[in-house]
């Protein structure tokens, strides 16, 4: 992965937020999948609180992200029900993230962010669209022109093709051009758990 090749103002990707953000949705500007973007996103107050108050350990290891993913949330399961190696796996989760109770373990942890969007800020619009797709396993997505790209309709066939929203700065302010498509995940994976730990120790 490379780095983004131009850089953007906060202020500039804040401006675009005001178009799509929605009751309870934050936005900050973050460093992640090596680039600047403006995530759009909605904490999930109870767990950052649960996480406090337990003094939970960082989740960063996708072994432990997948365990968790094979434990229901906040109901008993008998550790007796599990193999060997399951229970291996759970003893040696990080703290906070699970409770053991009368031979049973009981998952703590869910994901901290619900992320609704990722913009990123383009100089060049095809490389802003290559930008955005990265954000395709973990939320809905869109790119913020500076002007508008050479073929105009074309790039807004494309974008659409790939469900990408497009934003266009203007003097103004930000119009939306097109709206993102909705994020509909076929599958929780640790993977995408793990984007939303990352963007967690940025947010927090």
């Amino acid at each position: 992965m490379t780095t983004t090749a131009h850089t953007t103002s906060s202020s500039s990707l804040r401006t675009a937020s005001k178009v799509l953000s929605e009751p309870g949705v934050s936005a900050q500007v973050v460093r992640t999948l090596n680039m600047r973007a403006l995530i759009l996103h909605r904490k999930n107050k109870a767990e950052y609180r649960r996480r406090r108050q337990v003094s939970a350990a960082p989740l960063k290891r996708l072994a432990d992200l997948d365990t968790l993913l094979g434990l229901p949330v906040a109901m008993p399961l008998p550790l007796l029900s599990l193999g060997d190696s399951e229970r291996k796996r759970v003893h040696k989760l990080p703290s906070g993230s699970v409770s053991f109770e009368q031979g049973c373990v009981v998952r703590r942890a869910v994901k901290p962010v619900e992320v609704k969007l990722a913009i990123v800020a383009a100089a060049q619009p095809r490389r802003g669209l290559e930008q955005a797709s990265r954000f395709a396993p973990f939320c809905s997505r869109a790119v913020l022109l500076h002007q508008p790209a050479p073929r105009m309709d074309d790039f807004l066939n494309e974008a659409s093709f790939y469900g990408i929203g497009v934003l266009l700065h203007r003097e103004d302010g930000v119009e939306e051009l097109l709206e993102a498509d909705p994020y509909r995940p076929a599958r929780h994976t640790a993977g995408a758990w793990g984007f939303v730990e990352d963007l967690y120790q940025e947010l927090s």
